[in-house]
C-alpha cells in the first residue's frame, strides 16, 4: 500500500492534483446533489410510504347480509296462529376475523305486536322455552365470523289470526343494519336490509272483510228473548254487542261483562220494548272487532224473529 504524501493545505490554498477531498466538502456536495436532483426523489420517498400505510390497511374488512323468508302478510281471522320462519346470514368477506352486529329497528303499527323468535342452529326446530320478543324490542345479534366463513340466525315471527283481524290494513318496516368489527382498529358496514309484514292485506284501503253470520238465533219465549251465539275467537279481553234499528242513528251498544254461549237478551237489554217495528243488525264485537254479525225483526205486536 502507498501513502499519500499530501499535507493539509493552508486555508484558502489550492490542493494539488489527486488530492482526497475532506468529509465536509462531500457532504455538501452529495447535499448539492440532492437539491439539484429536484423533487423526484422526495417524490419516490413519499410513494413508498403510502405504499407501506395502504398494505396494511388492506387486511380487508368487509361484511354482507343476506335475509329470507320474512317478507309476509299474516291471515287474518277468528282463531289460529299465522308463523313465518326465515332466516339473517352475514358474512366475512373480508381477510381478518371479526365480530358481526346485526341491529334491528322497526317503525308501524305492528312493530310491537308481532311475536319474534331468533336462535342458532337448525331452523326446521323451535328450541324449548326460547323467549319471544317484538320487532320493536329485539336485541342486537352478535356473533364472532372468521375470513371467509359466515354466521346464520333463524327468525320466527307470529301473529294470531284475530290480532292480525284487529290490526287490519296496518304493517310494520324493520330495517336490519350491519357491522363488522376487528378489535378497535377497523368496521365495517353491510348494506342495510329491510323486510315488510303486513296484518290481512298489504293495502291499508282494503275493505275488513265481512264478519260471519251468528251460529245461532234463536227467539224462545214466544218471541220475546234472542238466543245468540256465534264462533269463539282467542281470548279476547271483552265482548259488547250493538244493535242497529230501522231508524236512522239509533243503535243500542250492550257491553257484556262475562261470555256463555249461546248468551240470552231480553227485549228490553236490545232496547227493542216498545221500539219500531221493523228489521235489526245486531254484530257482536270482541276487543272492538266484529266477530259475527246477523239480522232479526221486531213485529208491531211486539214479536221478535230472527231472519
Amino acid at each position: 500500500m502507498f501513502r499519500s504524501r499530501i499535507r493539509s493545505a493552508a486555508h484558502g490554498t489550492e490542493l494539488p492534483r489527486g488530492t482526497r477531498a475532506p468529509r465536509q466538502v462531500i457532504v455538501v456536495a452529495l447535499a448539492a446533489f440532492l437539491v439539484l436532483a429536484g423533487p423526484g426523489a422526495a417524490w419516490a420517498l413519499w410513494i413508498s410510504t403510502t405504499s407501506t400505510a395502504t398494505t396494511a390497511t388492506a387486511a380487508r374488512v368487509l361484511v354482507t347480509q343476506q335475509v329470507t323468508g320474512l317478507d309476509t302478510i299474516y291471515s287474518a281471522g277468528y282463531s289460529g296462529t299465522n308463523t313465518v320462519t326465515g332466516s339473517v346470514t352475514v358474512s366475512n368477506t373480508g381477510s381478518v376475523p371479526g365480530t358481526a352486529t346485526v341491529t334491528a329497528s322497526a317503525v308501524g303499527d305492528l312493530a310491537g305486536v308481532v311475536s319474534v323468535k331468533v336462535w342458532q342452529g337448525t331452523c326446521a326446530f323451535v328450541p324449548a322455552g326460547l323467549a319471544a320478543s317484538t320487532w320493536a324490542s329485539l336485541p342486537p345479534l352478535t356473533s364472532s365470523i372468521g375470513p371467509g366463513a359466515s354466521a346464520s340466525w333463524c327468525v320466527q315471527s307470529a301473529l294470531d289470526q284475530f290480532p292480525a283481524l284487529q290490526h287490519w290494513g296496518k304493517s310494520v318496516s324493520v330495517s336490519l343494519a350491519t357491522t363488522l368489527a376487528t378489535g378497535t382498529s377497523w368496521t365495517a358496514t353491510a348494506p342495510t336490509v329491510g323486510l315488510t309484514q303486513s296484518a290481512g292485506t298489504a293495502t291499508a284501503s282494503d275493505p275488513r272483510p265481512t264478519p260471519p253470520q251468528l251460529t245461532v238465533c234463536t227467539t224462545p219465549n214466544n218471541g220475546q228473548r234472542l238466543n245468540l251465539a256465534w264462533t269463539a275467537v282467542d281470548a279476547p279481553a271483552s265482548y259488547s254487542i250493538q244493535v242497529t234499528g230501522p231508524v236512522p242513528g239509533v243503535t243500542k251498544v250492550i257491553d257484556l261483562l262475562a261470555v256463555t254461549s249461546p248468551i240470552e237478551l231480553t227485549k228490553q237489554e236490545m232496547g227493542n220494548h216498545g221500539a219500531t217495528a221493523g228489521t235489526y243488525r245486531i254484530t257482536v264485537y270482541a276487543d272492538g272487532t266484529a266477530i259475527a254479525a246477523d239480522q232479526f225483526t221486531y213485529s208491531a205486536n211486539g214479536h221478535l224473529a230472527c231472519r
